[in-house]
Parts: structure tokens; C-alpha cells; sequence
């Protein structure tokens, strides 16, 4: 079923942003992702994922500690966020 949905998610939204892998230490509002077209983008501050930030967040639950030896201070996690977009939306903060 996750492959039907990144299959269909990807030919109606040929873009995807990888986030930032500091986010976890930020606010919603001053969170990044990262394209193709521009390293650090943000969140539009209407958008649904600007407005509901716990969608994109991982659970406790979702979280590693350390496979076999590895160890990392970043989070270790196998249901990590991408999003997939149209067009990106220039805009300025005030």
C-alpha cells in the first residue's frame, strides 16, 4: 500500500524536500528542507504542515538509539518525512 502511495504521490507532485536534519532541535516555524533547486527552504506559514508541525514530527516510539555498534547524536529512524510538492513558492519574510 506505501508503494502505491509513492508511486501515485510522485506523478502528481514530481518534487521532493528532504528536512533538514536539525529540525528536530527548532521550532515549526524556523524548521528547513532541503531541494534540488534551493538547500534551505521553509515551510509557506498558511500551509498545513506550517500549521500542524506534529504531522511531520517522529514519535518516541519511531526512534533508534543505536544499530549494532553505530552510534550517532543525530535521530536514527526508518520513517523519516519526505515531502513531495509541484512548484516552490517565493516569498519574503518580513
Amino acid at each position: 500500500m506505501m508503494t502505491l502511495k509513492l508511486i501515485l504521490v510522485s506523478g502528481l507532485y514530481p518534487q521532493v524536500a528532504i528536512a533538514d536534519e536539525f529540525n528536530y532541535c527548532k521550532s515549526p516555524s524556523q524548521q528547513f528542507y532541503h531541494t534540488n533547486a534551493k538547500p534551505f527552504t521553509s515551510l509557506h506559514p498558511m500551509g498545513y504542515f506550517a500549521n500542524n508541525p506534529d504531522v511531520l514530527q517522529l514519535n518516541d516510539s519511531d526512534r533508534v538509539e543505536g544499530i549494532g555498534e553505530y552510534k550517532s547524536k543525530l535521530i536514527i529512524s526508518s520513517r523519516h518525512q519526505l515531502l513531495c510538492y509541484l512548484s516552490l513558492l517565493e516569498t519574503t519574510k518580513p
